[in-house]
């Protein structure tokens, strides 16, 4: 099975400025998730969607192909799905195709070649549309509540009706739930230039250890992404 890798990297993060090329751990952030995606021998062509010059110029250093990006597509409303029709839609006028194709995430700075194989494995069986990274909750969202903002007291549970019976549970007996890791999403070449969501009964889930799912969003998420990193590069 031939595939594709494409890393949307737009340029213009707000609530953590520059973050698909902040340095980390000595390189830019998004030089690891394609690094990887180069050593796992799983892709024919790693190209980069970018509308932002000097993200541009890192993916080229990387030896990745570069996709321009309309403006309509590089804003906060542009969806996944329409950032990976768009790129599909540009490796087709080259003559590139593929039968699959990988959304990888260019903060995904602690993915492996083996979550990458992991993933095309589980596409390649041919039952669903997509495949995509999922790591588990640390503790059961049955039990989440909201704090007031001003006060700090606790009030409206997220499950009304759940918390009664699970806020005296044991963790070990609590049910198993996961949540999109943010890493990856291996999909079919025709469901991503069709807009098919990548979430639903036609996708799979394929669970990575927590420790190697840091969605960054905030410095916060930048400063322990780059402690696990550093420790993931000592172990290597």
């Amino acid at each position: 099975m031939t595939s594709i890798c494409i890393v949307p990297a737009r340029g213009g993060s707000k609530r953590t400025p520059r973050k698909n090329i902040r340095i980390m751990c000595g390189a830019p952030a998004m030089a690891w998730p394609i690094g990887v995606a180069k050593a796992s021998n799983l892709f024919d062509h790693i190209a980069v969607s970018t509308d932002d010059d000097e993200i541009a110029l890192v993916a080229e250093r990387c030896g990745a192909l570069v996709i321009p990006r309309p403006a309509a597509l590089a804003n906060d409303t542009a969806t996944t799905g329409e950032v990976m029709a768009h790129a599909l839609q540009a490796l087709e006028a080259q003559g590139i195709t593929a039968a699959t194709a990988c959304c990888l995430y260019p903060t995904a700075v602690l993915v492996t070649t083996e979550d990458l194989h992991a993933g095309a494995e589980r596409l390649s069986q041919g039952d669903v549309e997509y495949a995509f990274s999922v790591a588990r909750y640390p503790m059961s969202p049955q039990r989440a509540f909201a704090i007031d903002p001003d006060t700090g007291r606790q009030h409206g549970y997220l499950i009304p009706r759940a918390h009664k019976s699970h806020y005296g549970a044991r963790t070990q007996d609590e049910d198993v739930w996961h949540h999109d890791a943010g890493q990856w999403y291996f999909g079919q070449w025709v469901a991503w230039k069709t807009l098919m969501p990548p979430h639903g009964s036609w996708a799979a889930g394929v669970v990575i250890p927590r420790t190697r799912s840091v969605d960054i969003d905030t410095e916060e998420d930048l400063v322990l992404a780059e402690i696990l990193l550093a420790k993931k590069e000592k172990a290597a």
